[in-house]
């Protein structure tokens, strides 16, 4: 899977990149919003990861482009809050209709189970058009 990372914290980039190629995955990053609808408009990434609180744009703002206008719903959402609770930031991105949303810091256990949950949804998806257009 072709995954993007969108995080302002280059640890966090740099861990969450690590993890996923350590599992075979194609992994890119961005630091905020206008990097992440660049880096999705080059790659076109299978699956995005994307922090809420950014500057530049916000998360949630970079979440309703990709979700309205690009048509793209495969995005895992995850934010340590911030000046309004990480849960009220993780409703506004399930609302924005991520698949999952999830609260800093997490296990990368936890991400990984979404990732493969989601690779197998999109497999299928995909599974499912070819056979349809037969």
């Amino acid at each position: 899977m072709k995954i993007l990372v969108v995080d302002d914290d280059e640890c966090i980039r740099a861990t969450l990149k690590d993890a996923m190629e350590s599992l075979g995955h194609e992994v890119s990053c961005a630091s905020n919003g206008i990097e992440a609808l660049e880096q999705y408009r080059k790659d076109k990434p299978d699956i995005a990861i994307i922090d809420i609180i950014m500057p530049r744009k916000e998360g949630i703002e970079t979440i309703l482009e990709l979700s309205y206008e690009l048509h793209f719903k495969n995005i895992i959402a995850m934010t340590g809050g911030g000046m309004i609770s990480a849960m009220n930031y993780l409703e506004m991105a399930k609302k924005a209709g991520v698949f999952y949303a999830m609260k800093k810091p997490f296990a990368i256990a936890e991400l990984t189970g979404k990732i493969n949950e989601m690779s197998e949804k999109i497999y299928n998806d995909k599974l499912s058009l070819s056979t349809s257009h037969r």
